[in-house]
């Protein structure tokens, strides 16, 4: 009983702490806003805005990617962290409307850093970030680019595989059995 009764008030407790959603900037209302992320020292959230499926990839320069998360349009999702491995997590969005274009990987630690939130924006044919900064009073955000890469840019799509890249041809008959 205990230990139910602890995990109710701790949950509860962390629940407290996540960010409140954040409204768009002025500066931004007039954009194709796709997705927002938001964190603090103890979670992380992210709302895709839009219309169209957006997918999370999280993963660390290090390790690459560990894992991804499809949020559908409307969708929130928010976890909590330790509040110490931030600086190691990046996270990159994909969109797919119709074609598959992602924003690059941004450290979660940055987001903090930056304001709290971070606003992934369609342009054309790409995604562009922007974040709250403290320091801009005029907008409240500015463009930021991100850290590195954990999704493989492929414009397009994945196109033609190179010569000799398919399986081998084995006689007209049946296959042997082995």
């Amino acid at each position: 009983m205990l230990t139910a009764l602890t995990l109710a008030l701790c949950a509860a407790h962390t629940s407290v702490h996540a960010p409140e959603p954040v409204a768009t900037p002025d500066a931004l209302k007039q954009s194709d806003v796709r997705v927002v992320l938001q964190a603090n020292e103890t979670h992380f959230v992210a709302t895709n805005t839009s219309f169209d499926i957006a997918v999370l990839v999280f993963g660390s320069e290090e390790l690459g990617v560990l894992s991804t998360l499809r949020l559908a349009p409307g969708g929130t999702v928010t976890f909590g962290h330790a509040g110490d491995d931030e600086a190691d997590v990046w996270v990159e969005v994909v969109c797919i409307s119709p074609t598959r274009i992602d924003s690059g990987a941004h450290q979660v630690s940055d987001i903090i850093d930056e304001g709290g939130a971070l606003w992934i924006v369609q342009n054309n044919a790409t995604l562009e970030s922007y974040c709250g900064s403290k320091n801009d009073q005029e907008d409240g955000v500015r463009r930021t680019e991100p850290t590195g890469d954990l999704v493989l840019h492929v414009p397009g799509g994945p196109g033609p595989r190179p010569k000799g890249d398919t399986p081998p041809v084995i006689g007209g008959g049946p296959l042997p059995v082995v």
